[in-house]
């Protein structure tokens, strides 16, 4: 199991893309907090630099989050650690910001990596479309838009 590196990092990290606009990451898979569907952040930033741990400047032109199937969330929750933590968890159906800003469009598509053992690990994969030209909304920060 990986450690974190502190509080303020945990989970957290910088990809940069290849040529071809492509990320592959490593994680676990998410768990969830009042009001929120499991889910994962992500940002888009262009025209900055790496900077030792770090990406420096350039412009944030998208601000997303990457859902999974329904029916696989709720088979993966009733599993440990997920079934320790005795708050409701939200659906995407009870998930607002999940509902207004088209959640739908950004469910990965997952596979196993051995069918039929989930512990062995999965694959999600999701495409996005990004205008780099594009400034996001500002969203209000706080339950139940919070965004992390």
């Amino acid at each position: 199991m990986m450690k974190p590196s502190d509080k303020l990092t945990f989970l957290r990290g910088i990809q940069l893309t290849g040529p071809d606009g492509a990320v592959a990451f490593q994680t676990i898979f998410p768990g969830f907090y009042q009001g929120r569907v499991n889910h994962i952040h992500f940002k888009v930033r262009i025209g900055g630099h790496p900077d030792q741990k770090t990406y420096d400047a350039g412009h944030t032109s998208h601000v997303g989050q990457i859902f999974f199937p329904e029916d696989l969330t709720v088979k993966l929750m009733a599993t440990e650690p997920y079934a320790s933590h005795h708050i409701h968890r939200t659906t995407q159906a009870e998930d607002g910001i999940f509902t207004d800003q088209h959640g739908d469009r950004t469910i990965s598509h997952i596979s196993h990596l051995q069918p039929k053992d989930l512990s062995a690990g999965l694959h999600a994969e999701v495409t996005v479309a990004v205008d780099p030209t594009a400034t996001p909304a500002s969203v209000a920060a706080g339950p139940p838009n919070r965004i992390d």
